[in-house]
C-alpha cells in the first residue's frame, strides 16, 4: 500500500487511486468485533511530484472516501493504544498486543544491477559506504568497551543516533549522486566527533578525513597551487570557453566546454568545469582556457582571460581535513 501511493498512483485520476486504497484496506478487514491497525509508511516527502497539483485532488478524495466508511478509523499509534472517548477509540494497552518476535530485514529499493529481492547495497558496500559504517563501528565498539550508556551520557548517545541516520549512507557511495555530498559528508563526521567529545572521549584523527572527494574552485583571481588527491577541481571564469586539459605533462589531451552556473541569482556571469577526482598516478593537472567570446571579450580584464596562458595545479597526496586543510594520512 505504501509503494502504491508512492509509485502508483500518482499516475491514475485521484477517485480511482483513493477508490482501489480502500479496497485494499478492507481486505484487512477481520470478521465479528475483532480490530486490526494498518500500517501505511512512507517517506512524506518523496511521492508528491507526481501527482497532480502535489497530491491535492488524491488526499481529497482520499479522505473525504476513509471518513464516509463505518468501518475504517484513522489513528495516530499513540491514538490506537491510548484511547480516545472523545472519537471513540477504546485502549489497547501495551501489554495486551502481541509480541513480535522477528522481524525480518528487507528494502523498498535494490541496488542496481544486483539480483531481485531484499538488498541493502544502497547503504553498504561501496567504498565510501564502508568507510562510514567502520567509522560508525568503532564509535559503539569504544562506547561498549567505555561503559558508556545512555543513562550516564545521553547527550553523546543523541549524536550517535544522528550519525547512524540511513540518509548518510543513502547518499556515500556512486549509486546515489547529488552536489551536496561532501556537506553531508563533513555533518555526519561532525555528529561523531561530538558523540566523543560529549561521551569525554578523544575523537580519532580519521574523522578528520573526508569521505567523499570535496570540491576546490579555481579561478582567475584565486589560482590554487595544488589539491588533495581526494578533491575534485572546479575551472570557474567569467566568461564562456572552452578548457584544454590534460595530465602529467599532456600525455592525453582532453577538451571541456565550460557550462554557465549560478543562474540569474548570481548577479555575475559564471561558467564552470568540474575534473576529477584523480587517480594514484596522476601528479598534476595542466590546462589553458580559450575564451569563445566574439569578437571582444568584455567579461574580464585581458589579462585574467586570454588564450594560450598554461596553469598547472599539483595533486598532493594528502586527504583533506574537515576545516578545509590538507594533512598527510
Amino acid at each position: 500500500m505504501s509503494n502504491a501511493i508512492g509509485f502508483r498512483y500518482g499516475h491514475l485520476d485521484p477517485r480511482t487511486a483513493a477508490s482501489d486504497f480502500i479496497g485494499r484496506i478492507k481486505e484487512f478487514l477481520p470478521g465479528g468485533n475483532e480490530e486490526r491497525i494498518v500500517s501505511v509508511i512512507l517517506d512524506g516527502e518523496n511521492a508528491w511530484g507526481s501527482y497532480q497539483q502535489a497530491g491535492r485532488p488524491f488526499f481529497e478524495a482520499l479522505y473525504g472516501m476513509v471518513g464516509s466508511e463505518p468501518e475504517i478509523c484513522t489513528v495516530t499509534f499513540s491514538e490506537f493504544l491510548e484511547g480516545n472517548p472523545v472519537r471513540g477509540v477504546k485502549p489497547h494497552f501495551l501489554g495486551e498486543q502481541e509480541r513480535v518476535c522477528k522481524l525480518a530485514h528487507a528494502s523498498w529499493i535494490d541496488e542496481y544491477g544486483s539480483r531481485p529481492g531484499n538488498d541493502l547495497g544502497t547503504w553498504i558496500g561501496e567504498r565510501e559506504e564502508n568507510a562510514a559504517w567502520d567509522l560508525l563501528r568503532e564509535t559503539r565498539e569504544l562506547f561498549k568497551c567505555e561503559k558508556i550508556t545512555t543513562q550516564t551520557r545521553p547527550e553523546a548517545y543523541e549524536a550517535l543516533y544522528a550519525a547512524e541516520g540511513s540518509d548518510w549512507f543513502w547518499w556515500y557511495g556512486d549509486d546515489q549522486t547529488c552536489e551536496a555530498e561532501p556537506d553531508f559528508d563533513d555533518l555526519f563526521r561532525h555528529h561523531l566527533r561530538c558523540a566523543y567529545m560529549l561521551a569525554a572521549l578523544e575523537p580519532p584523527p580519521e574523522l578528520e578525513y573526508s569521505i567523499v572527494p570535496h570540491v576546490v574552485t579555481w579561478s582567475f583571481l584565486d589560482q590554487k597551487n595544488s589539491i588533495s588527491s581526494r578533491d575534485r577541481l572546479r575551472f570557474k571564469a567569467g566568461c564562456p570557453g572552452l578548457l584544454t586539459w590534460s595530465v602529467n605533462d599532456w600525455k592525453d589531451v582532453c577538451e571541456t566546454v565550460l557550462n554557465a552556473s549560478g543562474g540569474v541569482m548570481a548577479g555575475l556571469n559564471s561558467y564552470t568545469a568540474t575534473l576529477g577526482p584523480f587517480d594514484e598516478a596522476v601528479r598534476s593537472v595542466e590546462f589553458l582556457f580559450k575564451c569563445r567570446c566574439k569578437p571582444v571579450c568584455d567579461c574580464a580584464p585581458e589579462d585574467l582571460c586570454c588564450d594560450g596562458r598554461r596553469y598547472t595545479v599539483l595533486i598532493e597526496r594528502t586527504m583533506r581535513t574537515a576545516d578545509g586543510r590538507s594533512k598527510n594520512p
